[in-house]
């Protein structure tokens, strides 16, 4: 073939590659012209900040008579005189104990914010929120952590009881041994398969360890251990 006829077949091939990326690249920006872009699903409504503690709560207000525990011996609710409805009482999780009593005390005025559950079997009044009067105050007990199942950092220790007193609660389920100076704590569904073993018993080994204050208050001042594991007559059971 002719030099001249090289040359011109490859300035044609050329010419129309240049023309087929032309046309492509004109088809491309028409389709994108064309084509509606892909809806985006909407995304989850926007929640709003959740209410405060104190949101729906009711209030009242009257003179501290006094302060109540729970079976394992620690503060657990105060009672409020209120004019023209006597004597009333606030329950609160013990662990807060320290807090509402390092706001008021027996005597005072004070305001307290509660709710009432409807599951419950006997109208129970919650505290959540209360504030001294004369001092202004002022505790929201639902914003208190919860304390820890075994205090971290404590060694446990072995202690050896001889005729302990058993505190029970109103059905009859073991809550603790006593000793002097001295309660070891558990729930009473940690020991129903042994609560006969223990009301029944003398002599007790027990590792425990020691609870600390965590904002609790023990009625005796006793100090208070987690019991882990107790063995009556040479058998050991394991509590938490």
């Amino acid at each position: 073939m002719p030099k001249n006829a090289d040359k011109n077949f490859s300035m044609l091939t050329i010419i129309l590659i240049s023309v087929v990326v032309v046309l492509l690249v004109v088809i491309g920006f028409l389709i994108g012209r064309t084509v509606p872009p892909i809806p985006v699903p909407p995304g989850p409504p926007m929640v709003g900040p959740p209410p405060p503690p104190s949101a729906g709560l009711k209030f009242v207000d009257g003179a501290v008579t006094g302060f109540q525990y729970n079976a394992h011996l620690d503060v657990n609710s105060v009672q409020l005189k209120k004019e023209g409805a006597g004597i009333l009482n606030f329950e609160f999780k013990p662990h807060t104990a320290g807090a509402v009593l390092s706001v008021t005390k027996k005597g005072n005025l004070v305001k307290i914010g509660y709710s009432t559950q409807p599951n419950d079997e006997a109208i129970v009044y919650h505290l959540h929120t209360i504030k001294d009067i004369s001092s202004g105050n002022e505790i929201d007990v639902d914003r208190l952590p919860p304390p820890p199942r075994i205090p971290p950092g404590k060694p446990a220790q072995t202690f050896n009881i001889i005729n302990p007193r058993v505190i029970t609660d109103s059905y009859g389920g073991v809550d603790a041994l006593q000793a002097p100076g001295k309660l070891f704590h558990f729930r009473p569904e940690q020991v129903e398969d042994i609560q006969s073993l223990i009301k029944n018993g003398h002599n007790f080994t027990l590792l425990a360890v020691a609870r600390g204050e965590q904002g609790f208050i023990n009625i005796n001042h006793d100090e208070v251990f987690l019991v882990i594991s107790i063995t009556i007559d040479n058998k050991t059971f394991t509590i938490r």
